[in-house]
């Protein structure tokens, strides 16, 4: 397994061999070979790869308490313990995950996705649910999108359900500028019953006519109705 920590380069640590079992793995920093601006900056996004000597390899591992260790007051502090149901993740390493800041977000626990796409064509943000969702009772799910200004009718995003390895498209929509309230009537879709049973991933798509469009979206309360 690699771990590694991005700013706008890839610092990658030693490569660490998994055994069965619990592995209790310490990554001292000063492996990563910061740049003195790396340090100074920090760090944006970090990054686990699994890699195998076996080409049809199959198996599964499980991640538990990301703890931080430094000489301060906090010195083993719990950053991640993976509890929650809705871990969302992102298709590419460009595409930066992160807390909602600023007036026009106070009092929300929103999340902020940062994307360039003259990096990468089609960013998704995905959450690969803990627990699947049973929609049978449910007839809408309705969420929040804020858009900049600068990215006015230039964003389309999709919404994907998933079971079963299937992938089911919800809704297709322009995003405008300022606050988007999206519904989502799932009585009006194409969602078999078994797999509106067991929906096991969400999908966010953002597409845009625009390739070189470098922005950002917010999206917040995500509920059932």
């Amino acid at each position: 397994m690699k771990i590694a920590l991005s700013i706008d380069e890839k610092y990658e640590a030693p490569t660490v061999n998994l055994k069965g079992g619990w592995n209790h793995i310490v990554t001292d920093f000063k492996s990563f070979g910061f740049s003195e601006e790396a340090t100074r900056v920090g760090r944006k996004n970090l990054q686990w790869t699994l890699t195998s000597s076996e080409k049809d390899f199959g198996g599964w591992v499980i991640f538990d308490n990301l703890r931080f260790q430094s000489e301060t007051i906090n010195s083993n502090q719990l950053f991640e313990s993976w509890e929650s149901n809705v871990l969302w993740g992102v298709s590419n390493e460009s595409i930066v995950t992160e807390a909602a800041e600023g007036s026009n977000f106070q009092d929300r626990n929103a999340m902020k996705i940062s994307f360039d796409f003259s990096k990468y064509k089609r960013p998704i943000v995905f959450a690969s649910l803990y627990r699947p969702w049973n929609l049978v009772k449910v007839k809408k799910l309705n969420f929040d999108v804020f858009v900049p200004q600068e990215a006015e009718n230039k964003l389309n995003l999709n919404l994907f359900l998933n079971s079963g390895g299937e992938k089911f498209k919800t809704m297709e929509r322009v995003l405008k500028p300022g606050w988007n309230k999206v519904t989502v009537n799932l009585e009006s879709i194409r969602l078999p019953e078994k797999a509106r049973k067991r929906i096991e991933q969400i999908e966010w798509h953002l597409l845009s006519s625009n390739e070189k469009l470098v922005s950002w979206v917010v999206f917040d309360d995500l509920r059932f109705e």
